[in-house]
């Protein structure tokens, strides 16, 4: 019996300290979230009240929106640099194309003696 409370222990202890690990993870993701409903709706908005802004000039105002959103409230930022990083495969990856120089391996090969 002392070696199932004792295993049962550990497992709590360690779903315990996952959770208090990933918090700011979901806190900066909850954020994120309301910030683009913030920034979806000041879009519309903008388009809304002038129909002939180009999307440079749209693109422009929705991001100074969000630049003074985040500056008024720092606790955005201070949960973007809480939050566990993800590496290059789960950010979206990395592309690497490998060629061959085609003229140096001939030239390569027609100078090898043998």
């Amino acid at each position: 019996m002392k070696e199932i409370r004792f295993r049962l222990a550990i497992i709590i202890a360690a779903i315990v300290f996952s959770v208090y690990l990933l918090y700011p993870t979901y806190t900066d993701y909850q954020k994120t979230k309301n910030l683009n409903k913030i920034l979806d709706s000041k879009k519309k908005e903008l388009l809304v009240g002038n129909p002939n802004i180009t999307p440079d000039q749209l693109d422009k105002k929705v991001k100074q929106a969000e630049d003074s959103i985040k500056a008024s409230d720092p606790s955005y930022v201070k949960a973007r640099s809480e939050r566990i990083k993800l590496g290059l495969d789960l950010q979206g990856g990395m592309r690497v194309v490998l060629e061959v120089n085609t003229s140096k391996l001939i030239n390569k090969v027609a100078k090898k003696p043998g």
